[in-house]
């Protein structure tokens, strides 16, 4: 009696019972069981709670006993035995159903390969759900899409559904389309997926918040009925994204990362954000979360050496595509429209700002527009810019400063310089300001560059911040 043949006999009868293989912790528990091992040390190795195992053995023996047709039970302690027995008492069932596993030939009287229904023969990775998918959208905006990223698109649809990415960012500085983009995706996608949920971190959602949400709703127990430890949510969640294709989208993650320091740590008590996007990223599973921020939190670096299926998307410049934006805003003097995408640094949401102002103040005319210096910028913009600098430290502030003085982009060597902080500290900063979107490198034959945002230059020589 070898543990393959049990597995594949359980295979067909959970299958004909409920249309569905078995998953990765009823495999688990069987092997356990098979290797008499506690239910403790599955649920340890399997990275859940010893309830939830006991949950779903205790369903997983009910299956079983269905297809024994006499009555009896199977459970932890007689599943070898009862096994044995149904091989014995249906030899010739099992040898015209389960015939040959591989080399080893089923009580030695399979001569032809196993033929499992063609529903099992296929692709065990899920398809797409027939049925209806559950969705939770009441949290997600609603946003029109109003820019070209189809090829950003395209990689994201590649992502989810033929390489299975298990954690997605999508990135860039605010009015870069992320959530709208995330949005698009979602309607060309959701027919994929038995599950899609959508939530906002506008608020700064706890951790245990984010999570208690998430399991409820995919279980459909009453929040008010679950008093699980946070460890016991995320096991719980796991087993969910395990056993159902889902997928999860967060949005606007920066809310709970912290102001005045360098890029991507957590605010006190977020930190256990780190732990879900680590386990969902690390453990198996079919599923899928996206979240979207101005800036990736530390882990995420880690998580890519390490080379856990994630992939990191950065929204950039529209480029000449921006072109479409300008000409539906009814914008004059096309000739001037690249030096216009150039400063905003093709921006849909920040060219949209700016062709207001200029319909408003200049009758569309671009180039009256850009003849003033310091270029206005509007109460609108300034009220965006200010908000992604006040997430910076005073070092970060500093760099900035010294930079937009300087006509020509600048060396780090120049900015050591130009510094009285050690050359950690700088180094530090360059790359933190790099990370949000302030910064752009240029690489120069054998150095490499750095240069403010053109927008940020303006906004900041106008206001002259003081450091």
């Amino acid at each position: 009696m070898d543990f393959q043949e049990l597995l594949a006999w359980a295979d067909q009868q959970v299958l004909a019972h409920t249309g569905k293989p078995l998953d990765d912790l009823q495999k688990a528990i069987l092997r356990g069981t098979w290797e008499r091992e506690k239910y403790s040390d599955i649920a340890n190795s399997y990275h859940c709670t010893e309830v939830h195992v006991k949950k779903v053995a205790s369903q997983l023996w009910k299956t079983l006993s269905q297809s024994l047709g006499d009555g009896e039970q199977i459970n932890k302690s007689n599943l070898r035995s009862m096994f044995h027995r149904w091989q014995v008492s249906n030899l010739s069932v099992f040898s015209r159903h389960i015939g040959h596993i591989g080399n080893v030939s089923v009580c030695g009287n399979a001569s032809h390969p196993l033929e499992f229904p063609k529903q099992q023969q296929s692709d065990r990775s899920p398809s797409p759900n027939k049925s209806k998918p559950h969705i939770d959208r009441s949290e997600a905006p609603d946003l029109e899409y109003c820019c070209d990223r189809s090829h950003e698109l395209d990689t994201l649809k590649n992502l989810l559904l033929e390489k299975r990415t298990r954690l997605i960012t999508i990135s860039g500085i605010s009015g870069m389309g992320k959530t709208a983009i995330a949005l698009q995706l979602l309607s060309e996608i959701e027919d994929k997926f038995d599950y899609i949920i959508w939530r906002s971190l506008r608020g700064s959602p706890t951790p245990e918040t984010t999570l208690k949400s998430l399991t409820q709703f995919f279980s459909n127990i009453p929040q008010n009925r679950k008093n699980q430890k946070e460890e016991e949510q995320l096991s719980l969640l796991i087993e969910y994204l395990r056993n159902n294709r889902c997928l999860i989208i967060l949005d606007d993650l920066h809310k709970v990362l912290e102001k005045n320091k360098l890029v991507g740590h957590y605010q006190p008590g977020y930190e256990n954000y780190r732990n879900l996007f680590q386990t969902i990223a690390e453990l198996s599973h079919q599923s899928c979360l996206i979240f979207n921020s101005w800036e990736l939190p530390l882990e995420i670096v880690d998580l890519k050496n390490k080379n856990a299926p994630i992939s990191c998307l950065e929204l950039e410049s529209l480029g000449k595509t921006a072109n479409k934006i300008l000409e539906k805003e009814g914008l004059l003097d096309q000739e001037k429209w690249s030096e216009l995408i150039n400063i905003y640094g093709g921006n849909p949401h920040w060219l949209k700002i700016a062709a207001t102002g200029i319909q408003d103040l200049f009758g569309g005319r671009v180039g009256e527009y850009l003849q003033y210096k310091p270029l206005f910028l509007g109460d609108e913009l300034i009220v965006i810019l200010k908000q992604h600098l006040t997430r910076i430290t005073d070092l970060e502030k500093q760099i900035l400063l010294q930079i937009s003085s300087q006509k020509e982009p600048v060396s780090i060597s120049w900015l050591r310089e130009s510094s009285d902080r050690s050359n950690s500290d700088i180094l530090n900063a360059i790359r933190s300001l790099t990370k949000r979107s302030l910064l752009e490198k240029i690489e120069r034959q054998n150095s490499t560059l750095f240069t403010v945002k053109q927008i940020f230059q303006e906004y900041l020589l106008e206001q002259n911040l003081s450091t």
